[in-house]
């Protein structure tokens, strides 16, 4: 039974986290309780198994055989029990492993720099998110991971609701104004998932209009960042609540709705910016002189090609950008054949 896997699991490492404690028992009947503080390849002993997979019974199994040292325990990401227990949102594991070592551990800091709270946020467990918060105190939202993002920002991320509004109501609207290490606010983040209940909320809660129009490291705003992901309920709702000119602006790479929606292939996008804005969003040229076309042709997206050629006219496809390259020299770059024949 102290054989290992590969991926350096003993068959107690693989009991844990099936959560099969009569397996566990066994083995260390068998081999000895060390099998129990033995790592696997990421450093994870059967505690972090089992409080990953919200293994209550084998997690107080291990904390009592081998002492709440275990529990502290820190795999090669610098995660602890209560981290991984906070990730998939096992509320009795982290209470256990926080009245047993202490509530600094809900305190700790992985190698990303996120608490528990950070990870519940980013999974929208509520529950895990609101024990961490009454244990240590409303200051852990407001802490910030290694990219400078708050609770707030990873449950926008997730498109978590409820987290959300916890969070605001608790620390203050203030904090969905924050900005991470790229220069998003919530707004932005949420945009980027498509998330426009959470986007209706922090702009209702902020202010429509400056929080939406609010440009991140790269001139990206709420719109640019839903045009990327094909988002058009969220780029409809930018529009609507700024004026159709936030649709225009140029992104520092001189980009705008349209072109990041044709890179994306989102043809529905491109029409609605067309129909917002005209067929002239169309010819606009980036830093490196592409239109919609151009970048259309680089992702091989055929109908986006074909639609802008049909708005715009077939000479948009002979177009050169700064390196002399027309659609059909990125599509070929690229191997998109479908592209090059239409072309």
């Amino acid at each position: 039974m102290k054989d290992k896997t590969g991926y350096g699991r003993t068959c107690a490492h693989l009991a844990s986290e099936g959560g099969h404690l009569e397996v566990v028992r066994y083995a260390v009947e068998t081999c000895g309780e060390e099998l129990l503080r033995e790592k696997d390849y990421d450093g994870r002993t059967c505690a972090h198994l089992a409080s990953k997979g919200g293994h209550l019974e084998v997690v107080r199994y291990v904390g009592v055989t081998c002492g709440e040292e275990l529990l502290r325990e820190k795999d090669k990401y610098r995660s602890t029990c209560a981290h991984y227990a906070s990730e998939g949102g096992h509320l009795e594991v982290v209470r256990y492993v926080a009245a047993t070592c202490g509530e600094e551990v809900l305190r700790e800091k992985d190698e990303y720099g996120r608490t528990c709270a950070h990870w519940a946020s980013e999974g929208g467990h509520m529950e895990v998110v609101r024990y961490a918060a009454a244990t240590c105190g409303e200051e852990l939202l407001r802490e910030k991971d290694k990219h400078g993002r708050t609770c707030a920002h990873l449950a926008c991320v997730g498109g978590h609701m409820e987290v959300v509004r916890y969070v605001a109501a608790t620390c203050g609207e203030e904090l969905l104004r924050e900005k991470d290490k790229h220069g998003r606010t919530c707004a932005h983040l949420a945009s980027v998932g498509g998330h426009l209940e959470v986007v209706r909320y922090v702009a209702a809660t902020c202010g429509e209009e400056e929080v939406l129009r609010e440009k991140d490291k790269h001139g990206k705003t709420c719109a640019h960042l839903a045009s990327v992901g094909g988002h058009l309920e969220v780029v409809r709702y930018v529009a609507a609540t700024c004026g159709e000119e936030l649709l225009r602006e140029k992104d520092k790479h001189g980009r705008t709705c349209a072109h990041y929606a044709s890179e994306g292939g989102h043809l529905e996008v491109v029409r609605y910016a067309v129909e917002t804005c005209g067929e002239e969003v169309l010819r606009e040229k980036d830093k490196h002189g592409w239109t919609c076309a151009h970048v259309a042709s680089v992702g091989g997206h055929l109908e986006v090609v074909q639609y802008v050629a049909a708005t715009c006219g077939e000479e948009v496809l002979r177009e050169k950008d700064k390196h002399g390259r027309t659609c059909a020299h990125e599509a070929s770059h690229e191997g998109h054949l479908e592209v090059v024949r239409y072309i």
